[in-house]
């Protein structure tokens, strides 16, 4: 039985090798998804009913010309929650758009009446179904989009929010 085992580990580096070149080859795959659909919606809108009553919806085609964050997050995600106050208390104002991501509406409406607005807007996808565009599984996700509609930057999970600064 020992040298049952003693024999399997020896496979045990190349097991690994191969775990590592799905996993990395499973990251182009979902990089290059993404950056299909964003060329594909370019010329399509996509549009984010607005969670602000005396605001617009978030329409993609009219931010065309603008240099903007697009950052999904929702109430229930703690590291969400972490960057939601790192962008309250950012000095220097960037226009970010937030996107309510799979979260009651209600929720968000709670959270902007104990907390301030760090947002220009703030878009809502109850069912995460316009964010498939954008590939979304898990969140907190932060896009930087440019002038032409291409992203630029993309981050999934928390990170420190000063980092945006450089792309304005």
């Amino acid at each position: 039985m020992k040298e049952n085992i003693k024999n399997g580990l020896k496979y045990l580096p190349i097991l690994i090798i191969v775990l590592i070149i799905i996993i990395l080859s499973k990251g182009n795959e979902d990089k290059k998804l993404l950056e299909e659909n964003a060329k594909e919606n370019q010329t399509n809108d996509i549009i984010f009913p607005s969670l602000l009553p005396n605001k617009e919806n978030i329409s993609m085609k009219k931010m065309l010309g603008k240099k903007y964050v697009l950052q999904f997050f929702a109430t229930w995600c703690g590291y969400c929650m972490e960057e939601y106050d790192a962008f309250l208390k950012m000095e220097t104002k960037i226009p970010v758009y937030g996107i309510l991501w799979r979260d009651e509406i209600e929720n968000g409406r709670e959270l902007l009446k104990i907390k301030a607005n760090p947002f220009v807007n703030i878009g809502v996808d109850p069912y995460g179904s316009i964010s498939q565009v954008f590939n979304i599984s898990v969140i907190p996700q932060t896009f930087v989009i440019d002038e032409e509609g291409k992203i630029i930057f993309h981050r999934v999970g928390a990170f420190d929010v000063k980092y945006l600064l450089k792309f304005f």
